[in-house]
């Protein structure tokens, strides 16, 4: 799931220190999730979801 997130985040032209001010995390948390370090709250998959027009279950899925 984090190259998936990653990716997004690219294509949607947020650097890891943007996209962290858009959600109001670090950007070491954004890293980490792109490292797959850590596990996604509901809360903010809700929120990535939201911010990039995809569904919960995409990101879940990774874009399968």
């Amino acid at each position: 799931m984090g190259n998936f997130l990653k990716n997004l985040r690219k294509q949607h032209g947020y650097t890891q220190e943007g996209l962290a001010k858009e959600l109001h995390v670090t950007h070491q948390l954004i890293s980490g999730w792109e490292h797959d370090m850590y596990d996604i709250p509901n809360v903010m998959l809700i929120a990535i979801s939201k911010l990039y027009g995809i569904t919960v279950d995409e990101i879940l899925n990774a874009g399968k």
